[in-house]
């Protein structure tokens, strides 16, 4: 593997580490969700890398996936700031309206389907967010049965029901990403 493909894997991962913390935190801070041994501010030390880990497996994916569905199109670095400030603002939301579980599902699914529309979003970016809003809750119930952590108010198998909507808003991110830095499908090989 070439040393600017190592650069940009270290990249994606310390983005997911430090954007995915941090959203974290809103929640640790919120009371969303609890650590049973905090670490710093609230969050568990394996944390950080869990969201890196996430962002490097998102991007791998997004590389699969357009192997078996070619999409040519790529994106700009000022879509992927939109995206990101999408997300953020999902990601705050989901902390701050966490008394109102159902009006925040059907607003982030829906900014989610709006946003889809508008643009006019490929069969491989609908199949993306939607393994996403699958895979990524599948992964939270699995660490919470563990005890590695608990939300507050869990509605099904220890997550809250907003957590699909909150993945979606995460795989535009993801996609948003790859497409800018148009990793080709040799990457998820790599």
């Amino acid at each position: 593997m070439e040393t600017r493909t190592v650069q940009r894997w270290c990249i994606v991962f310390g983005f997911g580490a430090v954007f995915g913390t941090l959203g974290d935190f809103g929640h640790s801070h919120f009371g969303v969700l609890h650590y049973p041994r905090p670490f710093l501010a609230g969050e568990a030390w394996w944390v950080p890398l869990l969201f890196g880990g996430s962002a490097v497996v998102m991007i791998a994916m997004h590389n699969t996936l357009r192997a078996w569905l070619p999409d040519p199109r790529a994106t700009t670095f000022r879509d992927v700031a939109v995206a990101a400030a999408w997300f953020g603002g999902s990601y705050l939301a989901s902390s701050i309206f966490k008394a109102y579980p159902l009006a925040l599902t059907v607003a982030l699914t829906s900014s989610f389907v709006a946003r889809m529309l508008v643009v006019r979003r490929t069969r491989l970016q609908w199949i993306y967010a939607a393994s996403g809003a699958i895979g990524g809750p599948c992964v939270e119930i699995l660490l919470s049965s563990t005890g590695a952590f608990r939300y507050d108010v869990p509605d099904h198998l220890g997550v809250p029901i907003w957590l699909p909507a909150l993945y979606l808003q995460a795989a535009l991110l993801g996609d948003a990403i790859a497409r800018a830095w148009k990793f080709g499908p040799a990457i998820a090989r790599a």
